[in-house]
């Protein structure tokens, strides 16, 4: 029998990064679109990736088949130097809560670490999740990096801009890289959504 399971969010990008990491042929990852859904506009007004991914949740829940496993992530970067900044606001650290465009990102970044030597940073990436006969639980993974001084623009993916910035040490590879590769080819290094997704895969019963 396979298990369904929605992914909420409207960025494909998202919903094709969480296939490749679902190895388990019993499992069908489904965006809102497939489910008929029509991603609604969520206003996210928590201060903290688990607050926003309960509000995608709770705003999801109604609209998505009971029947179905409902996931909700909230996911960021966090720039030790800028006190955890950009954090849940991403894309929305501009003065005034502007939404930046993928290039902006990248200049923002840059500017903001602009002579600064500490460019350690990490990843978050936090899963609300339940649904048929699964109570809701919420979940965390996280992966440690570095900010590059410029970014490798090989690796820029629409929807994805820190991936062209984010080096991690431990694989000595950029994130954009070590996506596609075995874990013994990137130095055992799981990536932070991998880890979120493979703790909702074990509270389900089902291996990544």
């Amino acid at each position: 029998m396979i298990m369904e399971i929605v992914f909420g969010t409207a960025n494909k990008a998202k919903v094709d990064d969480v296939r490749k990491i679902i190895k388990d042929e019993h499992i069908s990852v489904l965006s809102l679109a497939e489910v008929g859904t029509e991603p609604p506009v969520i206003a996210e007004t928590g201060t903290t990736f688990e607050e926003n991914a309960l509000i995608k949740y709770n705003v999801l829940r109604p609209l998505v088949p009971k029947d179905k496993v409902l996931v909700t992530e909230d996911s960021g970067l966090e720039i030790d130097a800028l006190n955890g900044k950009p954090g849940v606001y991403s894309r929305r650290w501009e003065a005034g809560g502007r939404e930046l465009t993928d290039e902006e990102v990248l200049s923002k970044v840059l500017s903001e670490l602009k002579e600064i030597k500490d460019r350690t940073a990490r990843f978050v990436s936090v899963i609300v999740f339940g649904g048929a006969g699964i109570p809701r639980q919420t979940v965390r993974g996280e992966l440690a990096g570095e900010i590059l001084e410029k970014p490798d623009m090989n690796g820029f993916v629409q929807g994805f801009p820190y991936r062209a910035l984010f080096y991690v040490p431990q694989a000595k590879r950029m994130l954009y890289e070590i996506h596609d590769l075995p874990l013994e080819e990137r130095g055992g290094v799981v990536t932070h959504r991998e880890k979120a997704w493979e703790a909702v895969l074990k509270s389900i019963g089902r291996n990544t």
